[in-house]
């Protein structure tokens, strides 16, 4: 298997990896305020529901659960400030209702979320078993995951290429066809990813179906102009690779415009500052350049004029000495930006993938030092040198895929500063309504007990304590997450109310409707780590079902 091949079977392990994280992780944009206000309890039913957030936003989906589980669509007024959403609710009774949304955020992420409310009264009691409807399916937010990551990979490849033919296509020792050909390979993977990324993204706003509003919606958002963005510049080199003479003047424009492309649906996105677009516009270009080297650096070392190899090595070493340390600044500067503290560094998901990340380019870096400082010189006096230089180049090609991986992982975890957290382990059980149910995370024995089980208002009961000895164990803060993909209710998260040592209780209408619910319980132990467990309880029935997770 040639390191072309290897690379390719790394670059696609590594999206199968980051799919499967990214496909679950939380997107970016932050609901400020609402009106009805989360567990508002109203004397009267409200005629309109109104939703701001931290970012411009397309919305997608809006529904109503009133208490029988009943999902009543909203469609969602058009003509308002881009970060509100808002539309008519129609007439409601007494007890507690779910208003649920998915929408597109500013960097192109689906997301979704639900609050509650109460009119009259929060408690609704028992009624009727809940109507199925329109859940993702969870394999769904998987694929996506891993379509992302293909595409960024894929575009990363194509547009490295095209930068490397561009400065080496006339040096004697490079495969210029061998490279054309991969180079065409990836600029056809990223076209093909683009373009079903959008398709399944609009799926996933649309609640798992395919269609055409849905698809215009997708498009509708932040994602049209980087996916238009992308293809044209993908487009453009394809152009160049079909006509040589013109590489310049369409490849490099082209790799730009592929750069460009993850701007505007990236992190920096919602922060609407230029300057931090654009060092991020450099840094994927530098990446991509110096990922795009690797192959035919690789291949060059086999070419029989040692004299010729070495000549290259030097060259290419010459720009890797004022680009690379460029590309690692400007990644620092963003991460730094990002991530906002030391803290976040060893406390998020964000922060730890990006310590991954530095270490990651730093052992790169050796490599790299090693290659111009002792490999490369001997090339025209050691037979040998030139297998260690393939072996040592190779070396940081599967680095970049551990690079790549963790930087898709980071376009799919939000950071620290927007408002989102990411837990550490969970263990799946199911719980009866009114049952003690026992569950472990890390050295915690966690107790939790739901009742009456009702729709309505229901108190939740927590108790941590040590798996050693059972000893109660207080905690920073006990975070309660949970959700109903059956009734397409989003996340709802409320922190609990510590009442005496090791125990926490929960008492409001967030169970507002009947259906098997996800629970989800999140222990901030200290500032430098968070355990969590999960669960699942069906409300109105009294029985408790697994959850297949």
């Amino acid at each position: 298997m040639n390191s072309l091949s290897r690379w390719a079977g790394a670059i696609l392990l590594a999206a199968l990896l980051v799919g499967t994280w990214s496909g679950s992780a939380r997107a970016h944009a932050v609901l400020l305020e609402s009106a009805p206000a989360d567990g508002q309890v109203l004397p009267a039913a409200p005629d309109r529901v109104t939703l701001r957030f931290n970012e411009p936003v397309q919305v997608t989906a809006l529904r109503l659960i009133d208490p029988s589980g009943r999902a009543v669509p909203l469609p969602p007024e058009a003509g308002g400030p881009p970060d509100r959403a808002a539309a008519a609710l129609p007439a409601l009774g007494r007890g507690s209702h779910v208003l649920s949304w998915r929408l597109a955020s500013a960097d192109g992420h689906p997301l979704g979320g639900s609050l509650v409310f109460s009119v009259g009264a929060a408690d609704a009691g028992a009624t009727d078993a809940a109507r199925a409807t329109d859940g993702v399916p969870p394999g769904l937010g998987i694929a996506y995951g891993v379509v992302r990551a293909l595409t960024y990979g894929a575009s990363l490849m194509a547009a490295g290429g095209a930068l490397f033919l561009v400065l080496f296509a006339g040096h004697a020792v490079v495969d210029t066809a061998a490279l054309r050909r991969s180079t065409a390979a990836a600029v056809a993977l990223a076209t093909l990813s683009t373009v079903v990324g959008s398709v399944l993204q609009s799926m996933i706003l649309t609640g798992g179906f395919l269609d055409v509003p849905g698809l215009g919606s997708a498009l509708a958002s932040g994602v049209l102009g980087s996916g238009l963005l992308r293809l044209g510049g993908l487009a453009a080199i394809t152009v160049g690779l079909l006509r040589p003479r013109d590489l310049l003047a369409l490849g490099v424009p082209g790799a730009v415009m592929v750069a460009g492309s993850f701007a505007l649906t990236g992190h920096t996105a919602p922060h609407g500052a230029a300057w931090l677009s654009a060092l991020l516009v450099f840094h994927l270009l530098a990446a991509a350049f110096w990922i795009g080297a690797f192959r035919p650096l690789a291949a060059a070392t086999r070419h029989a004029d040692r004299g010729g190899v070495a000549r290259l090595m030097t060259r290419f070493s010459g720009m890797a000495v004022a680009l690379v340390p460029a590309l690692v600044a400007a990644g620092l500067v963003m991460g730094w930006h990002l991530v906002g503290g030391w803290a976040a560094l060893a406390t998020t998901a964000y922060g730890w993938a990006l310590l991954a990340k530095v270490a990651a380019v730093a052992a790169m870096l050796g490599l790299a030092v090693l290659n111009k400082m002792r490999l490369a010189p001997a090339l025209e006096r050691d037979e040998r040198a030139p297998a260690r230089l393939r072996r040592s180049i190779v070396g940081e090609g599967v680095l970049a895929a551990g690079v790549f991986a963790l930087t898709a992982a980071l376009t799919s975890v939000p950071p620290p500063g927007s408002g989102h957290g990411t837990g550490v382990g969970s263990e799946a059980h199911e719980v009866a309504p009114g049952r003690m149910l026992r569950m472990w995370a890390g050295a915690y024995e966690l107790a939790l007990q739901v009742t009456p089980g009702l729709p309505g208002t229901n108190a939740v009961e927590l108790r941590v304590s040590s798996e050693a000895d059972g000893t109660p164990k207080d905690v920073v803060a006990a975070m309660l997450r949970i959700d109903n993909p059956a009734l397409g209710i989003e996340e709802i998260s409320r922190t609990m109310e510590r009442v005496s040592t090791g125990r926490y209780v929960l008492r409001g209408p967030e169970f507002a409707a009947p259906g098997r619910w996800r629970v989800k319980i999140e222990l901030l132990v200290s500032d430098f780590e968070k355990r969590a467990a999960g669960t699942s309880v069906d409300i109105g029935s009294g029985q408790a079902h697994p959850e297949g997770r």
